[in-house]
């Protein structure tokens, strides 16, 4: 009692069998197999026997040489041939056949749209990208978005370029420049805000800050420079950190000035002890620490 056009009933390894052109190997067979299995075998000319077993439990599987898809020599067990024109992804694991044409690979993953994707840009470049969740190097338990681990190996991650600049950018939401971060050039340290250097520790240790021309008439140090009057603050919680509070060191052209905003006197000392005394009246000791008289 046939169901379909053609209908072929037999016991185990019956089926329909396909003989090759001047031999009498078999090149293909579709039917059961021993276990009264549906399967599809088929035979290269040289022998080679790859087949596809669709076993009792549902499953299927291949057997025996490489698959491919849109390449007829497959060099891999599974080789995916994918044409930057294709207007579908080259591998596709989603809940939905729904995707852009310029994907290569994409995987949804708990209903997120774009978990894992490769895909070109506008300009044909390749892009990668995770919608949300962490990504682990070293470790199988990343707890920030990008957790790497690397042992006793101290030196944990490198970023290089292959011009005598490299810098990583550090923005949030009000970042308006992308030059917003911590660089090197050559063997100096560098650290970027607003799309300009703002600071530069030299390969020997010294720090310039406002300049990158960091530069001592013996020894090393601090270099604090601007375009105007330079200025370096020191201040706490009790003067406050207002435009007059505190203690300002400045340099203004050829002009050297210390000030002390606040009502207190100014110290000068030397081998552990007060020698001069500068108070917010105007009086001035030498050897006092409380001057009368001016």
């Amino acid at each position: 009692s046939p169901t379909t056009t053609l209908s072929i009933k037999g016991t185990a390894s019956n089926g329909i069998n396909i003989i090759g052109v001047a031999t009498t190997a078999t090149r293909a067979f579709m039917g059961l197999n021993a276990s009264n299995h549906g399967y599809l075998f088929v035979t290269g000319s040289s022998g080679q026997n790859p087949s596809l077993i669709n076993s009792a439990g549902g499953n299927s599987y291949i057997s025996g040489g490489n698959f491919g898809i849109g390449i007829t020599a497959p060099g891999a067990k599974l080789n995916v041939v994918h044409t930057a024109s294709a207007s579908v992804p080259a591998l596709q694991i989603a809940s939905s056949a729904s995707l852009a044409s310029n994907d290569i690979v994409r995987f949804q993953i708990n209903g997120l749209t774009n978990g894992f994707r490769m895909f070109q840009n506008a300009s044909s470049v390749l892009n990668y990208t995770f919608q949300d969740g962490n990504v682990g190097i070293g470790t199988t338990d990343p707890s920030n978005k990008l957790h790497v681990n690397s042992g006793t190996t101290n030196e944990v991650a490198k970023f290089e370029s292959t011009d005598g600049t490299a810098y990583l950018s550090i923005m949030d939401s009000n970042t308006t420049n992308s030059l917003q971060g911590i660089g090197s050039a050559g063997d100096e340290l560098t650290f970027y805000s607003n799309n300009a250097e703002r600071m530069r520790i030299d390969s020997s240790g010294n720090v310039g800050i406002g300049t990158s021309n960091i530069n001592f008439s013996n020894g090393g140090g601090l270099v604090i420079g601007s375009g105007g009057a330079t200025r370096l603050k020191i201040a706490n919680a009790t003067t406050g950190y207002g435009a007059t509070d505190g203690l300002e060191l400045v340099q203004s052209g050829v002009d050297s000035y210390i000030y002390n905003y606040e009502a207190g006197p100014m110290y000068f000392g030397t081998n552990n002890s007060t020698k001069l005394t500068l108070e917010s009246g105007g009086n001035f000791g030498i050897g006092t620490t409380n001057p009368g008289a001016k």
